[in-house]
């Protein structure tokens, strides 16, 4: 009893501390005297800071970029002007890049959103294989206002693993301007990571896990 009402004291604090400085954020533009054009102007800039999407485009110059760690002989460098903006140069001399800022993923059951570099990657890249979005990079490069909501599932078919999950289905994605696309890609985790199976494999891990329990 004692925990919850400490919990509840503790939300109303922050909410106090938020609504106080949203509210004085609010009062300093207001009283700027802004016109219905300029004030709406400005609101769309201060969504984009926030949302941390740059004004203007990133020209992928060397400047931009700053290391952030090794991955199995890779480097891996993330942009200086947007935190979800990676690029990956291989030891064989490829260059990657990745933008897990323009998607996320929401549980199909948990009704939680997360972010999953893998599975962005394999959705944008099967929307990319219907013609409804590319998901290459190309420089000079702005990411649009809006992002795509992948729904998905996932479950544990081999109980002797270690994990939450080693089996994900990737059901589809809510697109910006278009609405439900059907993705329905299926992967399994092996020695090498997730690999993709097909539907009738998945199904009967599914029915597997839920014979289980």
């Amino acid at each position: 009893m004692r925990l919850n009402s400490f919990v509840t004291k503790w939300r109303m604090i922050t909410l106090k501390k938020c609504a106080s400085s949203a509210l004085e954020v609010f009062n300093f533009i207001t009283n700027q005297g802004h016109s219905g054009c300029s004030i709406e102007i400005t609101k769309s800039i201060l969504f984009d800071l926030l949302n941390e999407r740059p004004l203007t485009y990133i020209q992928g110059l060397d400047d931009e970029w700053v290391w952030a760690y090794n991955k199995e002989g890779s480097k891996i460098y993330k942009n200086r002007r947007r935190s979800s903006l990676f690029k990956t140069v291989h030891s064989y001399g490829d260059i990657e890049y990745d933008d897990n800022g323009t998607s996320y993923c929401r549980d199909k059951y948990a009704k939680v959103t997360y972010t999953n570099t893998f599975i962005q990657k394999e959705a944008l890249k099967a929307l990319s294989e219907q013609g409804i979005y590319d998901y290459r990079i190309v420089f000079p490069y702005l990411p649009a206002k809006e992002k795509f909501e992948i729904v998905t599932e996932d479950y544990m078919y081999d109980n002797t693993k270690k994990g939450d999950y080693d089996t994900i289905g990737i059901l589809y994605a809510n697109v910006p301007k278009r609405g439900k696309v059907n993705i329905n890609k299926f992967y399994k985790e092996t020695e090498k990571g997730f690999e993709p199976i097909s539907k009738e494999e998945y199904d009967m891990r599914i029915s597997a896990t839920n014979t289980d329990s």
